[in-house]
């Protein structure tokens, strides 16, 4: 059901050269990688565009593996998970996967203090845009 971890990184894509220079291929259970299916190449994200993720105890996406609504989390996601971490390596990002529930993205900072934001029906573009929202508003 939706509350496990399911997100691995998928590191074989690295190694074939038409791929080189996607973020490792983030593959969010067994879902075929969407640039893949419909060309797009998503939004890859600098460590510097995350620069005030230290600031948050972790991050928690919410999305549907299928939805066209959660497509821009996923999109977002495998594009950009790889700078984000690299970013802030200790700030635990969760992926929370649930058929049929709407795109979210929670941040929890200190002292329990959480917000959230919802992500379903938006672009790769404006859930990074979100995301940059949520650390800025930092309590």
């Amino acid at each position: 059901e939706g509350g496990r971890c399911v997100a691995r990184v998928d590191r074989s894509i690295d190694r074939g050269g038409d791929r080189a220079g996607h973020a490792e291929g983030l593959s969010l259970s067994g879902t075929r990688d969407a640039r893949a299916r419909d060309g797009s190449r998503g939004v890859a994200m600098s460590k510097a565009a995350f620069a005030g993720l230290k600031t948050l105890q972790e991050l928690r996406f919410h999305l549907c593996q299928t939805s066209k609504g959660s497509e821009g989390v996923r999109n977002f996601l495998m594009s950009s998970y790889k700078n984000l971490k690299a970013a802030s390596p200790t700030t635990p990002v969760l992926i929370r996967e649930a058929s049929g529930i709407e795109g979210k993205l929670y941040a929890r900072y200190d002292y329990g203090v959480e917000k959230c934001v919802k992500l379903e029906g938006l672009d790769a573009k404006e859930v990074e845009k979100c995301l940059r929202d949520l650390v800025s508003s930092a309590p």
